[in-house]
């Protein structure tokens, strides 16, 4: 199209701006002097324009620099026109020179001059910048208008300043200004940064009594508030009243609901939404990952494995963090083998895994005691140059200490302070447990000892795996002595004490720290009683044995077999014969069946009395085993023999010696 005079060229290139056909408009501009015609300030004000449009700032200032070449002196719009065009370049800094310059080309700036360079600082989240210059304004001849406050309350909220957007947001009608629904929507979201959902839901509720229109992000920024208050229902109260205010919601509005019940754990409100939502709010990435993550938190492992699947058929490119959701998703439920998987799928989707990825694989590896795998996945994540963290090396110790390879959890111990990675209480737990399931008591000892060496404090877990260590390893002073070191010894502490002073035959050790236990309001449960019932039948104590299993059954605490026998044990080392009986009536009377070890401890017991029935009372105990479906062994027949011999009774001895329990345990049946 051939244009006759400048003023047409000037129009020609200021309608291509406006259609956001800047290449087209400078092309004009450029041909204008090829039309041996002069380019005005007006010609250069169209082309910088059409650049602002699109963010062109390069090109934008390249102009200007042209102006200043041709002594085209630049006026306030082309300076306003090129800040703006910095501005959403993310140019911040380039902004504010503009502004300084514009009177140096003898122009005074104006209101729109400061708004844009205000909204340039928002953008790129610079309050101190965005608030310096509205405080500005007023001393350079130019009023804030609705649309600089805005820029202002909005960098405010941006940049997680919520005090100051909310305290700008109530000075408006001060300053003679009107708050209108960008403002409002600046506001609503500094509440939610803030916590406040209830003052962001006032304010929803404020704009309508202002007779302004709620807009999708007015709804979507208050959805959004309520989402990270865990407020999901009143959020998905919005979402259903948009249609109602004729606001249609978005995908951003839906993303908002589906984050609020993932935050609330109502994963089938969270597909119902995704499922609901309609053609004209296609769901993005956010969406999926968003739906991905409630399924993962709830433990439904199939439903993130399918909604991942189904984002790729749709096309919709999955972030890392739709990738890290469902890996997490299969580390909760064991799957490791489908969390690698999805590990190594992560590159042909383009999307690189990061260290939140490789740590969910080596947790799900150390859950499913692949240890190797483990250590393999923390050394890849090394040579990819991902810095590895705590939870990490935590993984990977746990690993090994569930794999009894203290050597290997040690090495990485060591490892995470050569990577200057610092330990805490659960890296050091899990290096003494692995220590303490290889048998290295005093490795363990050390390593508590540099806890606070290392300034981390030593708590229970720690605490418990060197007494644990130390019980297997039959020391009984040390476990006392960390006892007495422990600021609050627990249930498992005491436990694990009490153990190992049943191991070293150390029963009034024990007994003092089940009453210790008792004294100090700590729970005594099956374990503990049983503990202290053995010390007690390893030291011959049988009466106390027998008292603290009366006493156990007094306070509701279910004996198990570990106690009876115990208790049985050391009636029968005192030939205790109808006590031995009792206890074993007792355990059945518990619904508690005897077993071999029971069943064997009275044997003895009877075979040793001198009781003129006492051989009758073996053979019944015998038939009774059979009869329990428990399978005599050699130390039950043993005892029957001696029994047998020891009242004269031959023949059943001789069929017991060959093994015929069944023919004399029917002799006896008939006799009886």
């Amino acid at each position: 199209m051939e244009h006759q005079s400048l003023e047409d060229l000037n129009q020609a290139i200021s309608a291509y701006g406006k259609a956001k056909k800047w290449q087209q408009g400078l092309q004009l501009l450029w041909q204008i002097p090829e039309r041996r015609l002069s380019r005005s300030v007006v010609s250069f004000s169209a082309g910088i324009h059409a650049c602002a449009k699109v963010g062109q700032w390069q090109i934008a200032l390249t102009l200007l620099e042209e102006m200043a070449r041709e002594q085209v002196l630049a006026n306030v719009i082309c300076f306003n026109a090129a800040i703006s065009a910095s501005g959403k370049g993310g140019c911040w800094q380039l902004a504010l020179q503009l502004l300084s310059e514009i009177p140096t080309a003898k122009a005074s700036a104006n209101v729109v001059s400061f708004s844009a360079a205000i909204s340039a600082c928002e953008k790129a989240s610079r309050w101190q910048e965005a608030l310096g210059i509205l405080s500005e304004m007023p001393g350079r001849r130019a009023e804030p208008n609705e649309v600089s406050w805005n820029s202002a309350v909005s960098s405010c909220e941006k940049a997680g300043e919520w005090q100051l957007a909310l305290q700008l947001f109530s000075q408006m009608p001060e300053a003679g200004l009107r708050q209108d629904t960008i403002t409002f929507n600046a506001a609503i979201s500094a509440c939610g940064r803030a916590g406040q959902w209830d003052r962001a839901i006032q304010m929803l509720g404020e704009m309508s009594v202002a007779k302004l229109p709620a807009s999708v992000v007015s709804f979507s920024a208050s959805m959004t508030a309520c989402h990270q208050a865990s407020q999901w229902q009143t959020a998905l109260t919005l979402l259903s009243r948009m249609p109602e205010k004729k606001v249609l919601p978005n995908t951003v509005a839906f993303n908002a609901g589906i984050s609020a019940c993932d935050k609330a754990g109502e994963w089938m409100l969270a597909l119902q939404i995704l499922s609901d939502m309609p053609a004209a709010a296609e769901p993005n990435v956010i969406t999926y990952s968003a739906a991905i993550s409630a399924c993962a938190s709830a433990g439904q492992w199939h439903a993130a494995v399918c909604l991942l699947e189904n984002m790729l058929l749709r096309g919709i490119a999955p972030s890392v963090i739709s990738f890290n959701a469902a890996i997490s998703a299969c580390e909760d439920a064991g799957f490791w083998q489908l969390a690698l998987l999805h590990l190594a799928n992560m590159p042909s989707a383009m999307v690189l895994p990061d260290v939140v990825s490789f740590n969910a694989c080596i947790s799900t590896c150390e859950k499913g005691g692949n240890w190797q795998l483990a250590l393999a996945l923390l050394f890849n994540m090394l040579s990819m140059q991902l810095s590895a963290d705590r939870i990490s090396y935590s993984a990977g110790i746990s690993a090994c200490e569930k794999a009894g390879n203290w050597e290997a959890a040690l090495a990485l111990l060591a490892t995470m302070g050569a990577a200057r990675v610092l330990a805490n209480e659960i890296t050091f737990g899990a290096a003494i447990s692995a220590c303490e399931s290889g048998g290295r008591w005093q490795m363990a000892l050390q390593l508590l000892s540099d806890m606070p060496l290392a300034n981390v404090s030593v708590d229970a877990v720690s605490y418990n795996a060197a007494i644990s260590a130390c019980q297997k390893a039959w020391n009984w002073q040390e476990a006392l002595q960390l006892m007495s070191e422990m600021p609050a010894p627990n249930v498992v502490s005491f436990t694990t004490a009490l153990s190992a002073c049943q191991k070293g035959f150390q029963w009034e050790q024990a007994l003092h720290l089940f009453r210790e236990m008792g004294a100090r309001r700590v729970d005594r449960n099956v374990v503990s009683f049983s503990a202290s019932i053995s010390a007690c039948e390893a030291g011959g104590q049988w009466q106390l044995a027998l008292e603290l299993l009366r006493e156990m059954l007094h306070v509701e605490v279910r004996a198990n077999a570990v106690s009876f026998n115990s208790a049985i044990s050391v009636s029968a080392s005192v030939g205790h014969w109808q006590k031995v009986l009792q206890l074993l009536f007792l355990m059945t009377q518990s619904s508690l069946p005897p077993d071999v070890v029971s069943f064997n401890a009275s044997l003895a017991c009877l075979a040793s009395v001198s009781h003129d029935r006492s051989w009758e009372m073996v053979l019944l105990l015998l038939q009774k085993m059979a009869k329990d479906s428990v399978k005599a062994d050699v130390l039950s027949f043993n005892s029957a023999l001696r029994a047998c011999e020891t009242a004269g009774q031959h023949q059943f001895a001789v069929e017991l010696n060959s093994e015929l329990a069944g023919p004399a345990l029917s002799r006896l049946r008939r006799k009886a």
